[in-house]
């Protein structure tokens, strides 16, 4: 979603912070905002390191479905549509 110069944009997860970093670095629009369980909660999103070193946010929670890489391309695809709305490839 686009407001004036800034942008939102809304996932339905909740990211590890690495991320938000990584969506907002790849965006034209400043600021981007980027939001986490909008519109539905497919679980915590780690990192690939984070499912290396385990814990519960990727392995023992219930909420926790998602494979390693998924939030890569979580990220990968809201960059792209950032850069689609601004009309950047």
């Amino acid at each position: 979603m686009r407001i004036g110069s800034a942008a939102i944009a809304g996932n339905p997860a909740e990211y590890f912070c690495q991320f938000g970093i990584n969506i907002k670095h790849s965006s034209p629009w400043k600021p981007t905002m980027v939001v986490e369980l909008a519109n539905g909660c497919c679980g915590y999103v780690g990192t690939n390191e984070a499912f290396l070193g385990g814990g519960y946010e990727v392995r023992t929670a219930r909420c926790s479905y998602l494979a390693p890489g998924a939030g890569d391309q979580i990220a990968n695809t809201s960059a792209r549509l950032l850069c689609q709305l601004a009309n950047k490839p």
